[in-house]
């Protein structure tokens, strides 16, 4: 009965708090929104067959797939999509595969545009591996990129918007 007892207010416990991963890392196994600051993990392969697997709707966001790869089926949908204007956000070490586009911040919107790093990610089978519209700065490092097709001539790119 003690021992029952004594689980259950742990349980209880750290049910409110949220449970997190390692180093205060916060878990992701399944397509989400990201809406708040903080260093993400991905904790599993995660396939879709349509449908943005990770939206980034904040700053200050790390995303490290830890290894793992973010696969969609449909060539019509983005695997990581970031609004215009966030800042700060990070993506590592990991595989991206098919949909339209590995990581993007779509055109459109106004604002002071997004700073992005891409670093130690494969993305493959897609049309444009990195998209952003940005008045910041556009950091690719230590990435590998192979195009979607011999058609695909935009790998990466960056469409800069006047201050």
């Amino acid at each position: 009965m003690r021992k029952t007892l004594i689980l259950g207010s742990l349980v209880a416990t750290l049910a409110p708090t949220g449970m997190l991963a390692d180093e205060a890392r916060i878990p992701v196994f399944q397509p989400t929104t990201i809406t708040r600051p903080g260093h993400y993990i991905l904790t599993r392969d995660i396939s879709v067959t349509s449908g943005t697997i990770i939206s980034i709707q904040s700053n200050d966001v790390t995303l490290d797939l830890n290894g793992y790869s973010l696969r969609c089926s449909d060539t019509t949908s983005f695997l990581i999509q970031i609004p215009f204007g966030m800042q700060n956000v990070a993506v590592r070490h990991g595989l991206l595969e098919g949909g339209t586009c590995g990581v993007c911040s779509p055109i459109g919107s106004t604002g002071s545009g997004t700073r992005l790093r891409v670093e130690g990610v494969e993305i493959r089978n897609t049309a444009t591996a990195v998209g952003t519209v940005t008045r910041g700065k556009r950091e690719p490092s230590g990435s590998r990129v192979a195009p979607y097709s011999a058609n695909s001539r935009a790998a990466l790119f960056t469409l800069s918007v006047a201050q």
